[in-house]
């Protein structure tokens, strides 16, 4: 049986702001979810 994942990494930016942007691989998105925690404080 075929199985399909979506391997492709995350990108989180902040609008008028590249040096706050930051590419994370498709299996931390622990990572990806303390980043955000850490910009919205």
């Amino acid at each position: 049986m075929a199985v399909i994942e979506n391997r492709s990494r995350f990108r989180v930016s902040v609008k008028n702001r590249d040096d706050l942007t930051k590419h994370f691989s498709y299996n931390r998105l622990k990572h990806v979810q303390s980043y955000m925690r850490q910009l919205r404080a």
